[in-house]
């Protein structure tokens, strides 16, 4: 009258009477039968989670100054995929583009797009694309202008 004493790997004893671990995988593959031990035991994961033990975990965690990769491409917790105005992604981390400006200002973070942006110019200087450059020049039948006061090329003291 199919009485069972003993169970097959994969199934346990209920009472007499045999039964498979079943259940589900949330987020990823069931064990093959023979291999389970207990029920919903995971053996592997979707892309964008990872096994602990026999449970599929998603990588989460958080992205500082960006906004999280989308979930089935991470494989590890805090990567970045984008990163907000003025930084850059470097790997999976955003940092600031950030250096120096030589004669003028740094452009305030959320505009620069790359290192050593000037944004504006110390007197006697113009902005020539990202970087200060003095107003230069010479004069014929005398000298130049302080460079704090040249506000173009060739400007003589009168």
């Amino acid at each position: 009258d199919n009485q069972c004493g003993s169970c097959n790997d994969g199934y346990y004893l209920s009472g007499t009477v045999c039964q498979a671990w079943a259940g589900s995988c949330q987020d990823g593959q069931l064990r093959p039968q023979a291999q389970r031990t207990a029920e919903s035991q995971c053996s592997s994961c979707n892309d964008g989670y990872y096994l602990s033990g026999t449970v599929c975990q998603a990588w989460a965690g958080s992205c500082h100054k960006g906004s999280l990769r989308p979930q089935t491409t991470r494989t590890a917790d805090n990567q970045c995929g984008s990163c907000n105005a003025g930084y850059e992604l470097s790997a999976t981390v955003c940092q600031a583009w950030a250096g120096s400006c030589q004669n003028g200002q740094l452009r305030a973070q959320a505009e620069r797009t790359a290192d050593n942006e000037c944004g504006s110019c110390n007197d006697g200087h113009y902005l020539s694309g990202r970087v200060c450059e003095p107003w230069a020049g010479s004069c014929q039948d005398g000298q130049l202008r302080p460079q704090a006061e040249r506000t173009a090329d060739n400007q003589c003291v009168p």
